[in-house]
């Protein structure tokens, strides 16, 4: 069978003589690698799995690494556009690390799919979260506790504690595992139900589909062509987009100066116009898939604002549409600066 194991229990599977063929984390804090990674001797041939926003360190620390963006935002498809890769670079990563090993199962082609340790609620106590003889023995025991309590119905059949951040991880796979053409394996032999998965024992799963030997899977991904980033490729995108965002800020500037001008007496079909103007404007800005990620949460603030008032032009409206305009503007205008900073020294240092 190929092993894909999640980062809390990679030191666990190590220690009892069970080398992992991919370890997957998701988390971009630093404590993962503290936890996790830190005190763990990673065996030759395991692959460290996880998203680009990693502590480095994570990656440092592997022979072989694989890097997938996450399917369906913004900025991997800004990134894949930037750097010239195929949408196939990115796979559903959920919420989890649990939730990226089996995407990545399915992206590998592994049928079935066997869930080990997808527990999801609480064992016989609030104090049983994880698996013994890892990190969580030792964490402070208010990293496990939460007001967030769920019940569920359990593998068994009973309903169990769980909390909503593991429904949110069960919900994922549940949908996942119904949408898919595979077979997937609960072989947890507790904790919560997943529905749409087979439940059996472990033993029994392995008796029943691991049964024909697997290549060696280290030496097969050395095989696989590497994705290739063609530099000038790379660097000529990149100063398109530093011109575009330049251009978006200072269109954002004279905005802000027209809106400063504005006198309540002004003609009411000029002020319908320049309104017309500023939305199609916001329009512009949020079809640019980095800006949308930066400023989704502004822009959405600015709409229910402007949907949330009576559509009469009154006096009192133009007032707070221009104090809305005002404000949206300012962070959009200090959003791209901190963006420029960081894109102009990418073009700097090449």
């Amino acid at each position: 069978m190929i092993v894909i194991a999640v980062d809390t229990i990679a030191h666990k599977l190590i220690s009892e003589g069970i080398e992992p063929t991919f370890i997957c984390s998701i988390e971009r804090v630093h404590e993962v690698f503290e936890y996790f990674y830190a005190d763990v001797e990673i065996p030759e041939k395991s692959i460290i799995v996880g998203p680009p926003v990693l502590d480095n360190r994570v990656f440092e620390i592997s022979n072989e690494i694989i890097i997938p963006f996450r399917e369906g935002i913004s900025e991997t498809s800004w990134l894949q556009k930037l750097l010239g890769l195929s949408s196939e670079t990115a796979i559903p990563m959920g919420y989890s690390c649990a939730n990226v090993a089996f995407s990545l199962g399915h992206y590998l082609g592994c049928n079935p799919i066997i869930l080990v340790g997808q527990d999801l609620a609480y064992g016989n106590s609030e104090e049983e979260t994880h698996a013994y003889g890892t990190k969580y023995d030792v964490l402070d025991e208010e990293i496990n506790k939460t007001d967030d309590i769920e019940f569920t119905t359990g593998y068994y059949g009973k309903t169990v504690k769980t909390t909503k951040i593991w429904l949110q991880f069960k919900h994922w796979l549940e949908n996942e595992i119904n949408n898919l053409p595979i077979t997937v394996i609960n072989a947890t032999e507790g904790g919560a139900k997943i529905n749409f998965a087979k439940q059996l024992t472990l033993s029994d799963a392995v008796d029943t589909y691991c049964q024909i030997d697997i290549p060696d899977v280290n030496r097969e991904i050395q095989k696989v062509p590497r994705y290739t980033i063609d530099k000038e490729y790379y660097l000529a995108n990149l100063a398109g987009e530093i011109n575009l965002y330049e251009e978006i800020k200072n269109k954002s500037g004279k905005y802000r100066k027209i809106l400063s001008s504005i006198t309540i007496g002004n003609n009411i079909n000029s002020l319908l116009k320049l309104s017309e103007d500023f939305q199609l404007f916001i329009e512009g800005i949020i079809k640019q898939p980095l800006l949308l990620h930066n400023l989704q949460s502004v822009v959405m603030q600015y709409y229910w604002a402007y949907n949330g008032r009576l559509q009469i032009m009154d006096q009192e409206y133009i007032k707070q549409e221009i104090i809305e305009q005002q404000k949206l503007l300012g962070t959009i205008v200090e959003v791209i600066e901190r963006i420029l900073t960081i894109l102009k020294a990418q073009l700097k240092h090449k």
